[in-house]
């Protein structure tokens, strides 16, 4: 599936029972990821981006993703390779990449933790088959301007307004804890509404997930 879509003709207005074992990918050098624990944030649709973004591609060239993929609805998937929370969401998020792709909705996979080499992201993409685009935030550009605290943590912006920030699913009720069901999807639900075209007023839960460290 190509990375990145650039066709977007219509204006649209503005983890768990952690298995110790299989969830992380080999050869990964640093301590696992602590767990974050959940909590509920205000609600802001008020950023706008209004200046360039400048991000790293894993080829090491700036990218500035709302500039890529011109007009189209992104969703930025905040992602650590060491997360199990993150690891267990996969199949989740490469579902949501294969429906909502197609309707013209750009999806990028944004690593933020600078520890993480190339080398370490390619692999995880391969083990957890990701076809997205992978980006580095490693000025924490674009963590700083959506306000994510974690990983795995969705960002959506619409005409370069962010119109959705938080959980994926409802899955993860806290550390230790998970849904037999999961029954609130809220990410999908969310795209769901920006491709009918119709504003996005869902609240803003809070990713239960893995921290992203602070810059050193």
């Amino acid at each position: 599936m190509p990375c990145r879509r650039s066709c977007w003709q219509v204006g649209i207005a503005a983890a768990i029972l952690i298995a110790a074992s299989g969830c992380e990918p080999a050869g990964i050098s640093h301590a696992p990821a602590k767990i974050q624990s959940p909590s509920s944030p205000a609600r802001d649709s008020t950023v706008r981006v209004t200046k360039q973004i400048e991000l790293l591609n894993l080829e090491g060239a700036a990218v500035d993703p709302f500039v890529d993929a011109a007009d189209a609805p992104i969703v930025f998937l905040f992602m650590r390779t060491d997360c199990p929370i993150g690891n267990r969401y996969a199949p989740t998020i490469k579902e949501l990449v294969e429906q909502f792709f197609s309707q013209g909705v750009t999806f990028y996979d944004v690593y933020a933790d600078a520890v993480e080499s190339v080398e370490m992201i390619r692999k995880h993409r391969k083990e957890y088959g990701y076809t997205e685009e992978a980006l580095r935030d490693l000025e924490h550009v674009l963590v700083e301007l959506t306000g994510v605290e974690v990983t795995p943590e969705a960002a959506v912006f619409v005409d370069h307004v962010m119109v959705y920030r938080g959980r994926i699913d409802n899955r993860f009720v806290d550390f230790g804890k998970t849904r037999t069901v999961t029954t609130t999807h809220d990410l999908h639900d969310v795209l769901q509404t920006v491709v009918a075209h119709q504003p996005v007023t869902t609240a803003w839960p809070k990713a239960v997930g893995c921290p992203i460290p602070a810059m050193k």
